[in-house]
């Protein structure tokens, strides 16, 4: 049996509710306050899942943290036996000697939806109500959670498979790229995540006038004069909704990743290695379970003229943009799919 804390966020933990459905069962798994009454008292992240699983008479505690900073929520930490994290950050946590001992690092995840509206609506209730026992406040901001999960975002099988009117990678015509990005506000972001994201839509831009390639995106804007002016030619006003935006992924020849705020793992590089995708991306600052290797996994850059090159071998390269779709799919599926991630969390416990 596998207890869960009702609180958690629910969008941003389905990854691994899900893998723990697809391991174990969905009667297997039941939401309860009693195990977490202690990190209650204590204080409280709704973006750390915790859950207690019994097995032979005996109880381990976990806590999965998927926030943005490489910090760890000490409530969390000192309640559970093993806590698993997705911007985990040895190198910081010694050096600033923060006791670690208990941290896994975990790959990326990212937000989906596999209930019916129905059970969904259900959870809604039923851990809404749980979570004001334990003396959540903020049940609106929950309850529009779990409905927002459903209304935007994909199931898993949207990532991983094709739909029938795809144009995969190798078409030999046309070399299409796409590619929509938030203009982040934060200082974190000014002068890296923006930055690069800016060198790529330029670059696929500029190619346009050649190498047969057809480019949509930029960064996105209800308000283009809300951009900073010397980014308001690569603006991209077409709302996409979820289903959209995943299909013109698909079709993408390359796909373009960078570190976003507090230099962590968004959920695009858990998306592009699902979709099997030949990712060009910045240096990633985050420890991973299994590395993920240069030009076998994806290629590696560090400024604009790097992109702009990579871009372009993968173009001409077809035998080379395929090894990288080939290996990042292959990674997903033995290192990152929900099954596999909770698979290894909850197998380390016995490796100790």
């Amino acid at each position: 049996m596998i207890y869960l804390d009702p609180r958690v966020r629910f969008s941003y933990a389905s990854y691994y509710i899900y893998g723990l459905e697809r391991l174990f069962g969905r009667s297997k798994l039941k939401f309860r306050i009693t195990p977490f009454v202690e990190i209650a008292n204590q204080g409280y992240d709704d973006c750390i899942l915790n859950l207690v699983v019994f097995k032979d008479g005996e109880s381990v505690r976990y806590s999965i943290d998927f926030r943005d900073p490489t910090s760890l929520v000490e409530s969390c930490y000192k309640w559970c036996d093993i806590y698993a994290k997705v911007n985990s950050n040895f190198s910081q946590y010694i050096a600033n000697n923060i006791e670690c001992s208990k941290v896994v690092p975990i790959p990326p995840s990212t937000a989906i939806k596999f209930n019916s509206w129905t059970r969904q609506i259900f959870l809604c209730l039923f851990n809404s109500m749980k979570s004001i026992k334990l003396g959540d406040k903020n049940i609106k901001a929950r309850v529009l959670n779990y409905l927002h999960l459903n209304i935007a975002r994909p199931c898993i099988n949207d990532f991983i498979t094709f739909p029938s009117n795809c144009c995969i990678s190798n078409c030999k015509s046309i070399n299409y790229i796409f590619f929509i990005s938030t203009w982040w506000y934060h200082d974190l972001c000014k002068k890296s995540t923006n930055v690069f994201r800016k060198y790529f839509i330029k670059a696929s831009m500029d190619l346009s006038f050649s190498n047969n390639v057809v480019f949509e995106g930029g960064f996105y804007t209800d308000d283009i004069n809300s951009l900073p002016y010397d980014v308001q030619s690569l603006a991209f006003t077409q709302k996409k909704n979820i289903k959209e935006y995943v299909t013109n992924t698909k079709k993408s020849v390359v796909v373009f990743n960078t570190p976003s705020v507090w230099s962590c793992h968004g959920w695009k590089l858990c998306e592009y290695l699902a979709m099997g995708k030949a990712i060009i991306t910045t240096p990633l600052s985050n420890d991973l379970p299994n590395p993920l290797v240069d030009r076998k996994h994806f290629v590696v850059v560090e400024n604009e003229e790097d992109i702009k090159r990579a871009i372009v071998e993968l173009i001409e390269n077809k035998k080379f943009r395929k090894s990288l779709e080939t290996n990042a799919k292959n990674y997903w599926m033995q290192y990152c799919s929900p099954e596999a991630v909770m698979r290894y969390i909850l197998s380390y416990n016995d490796q100790k």
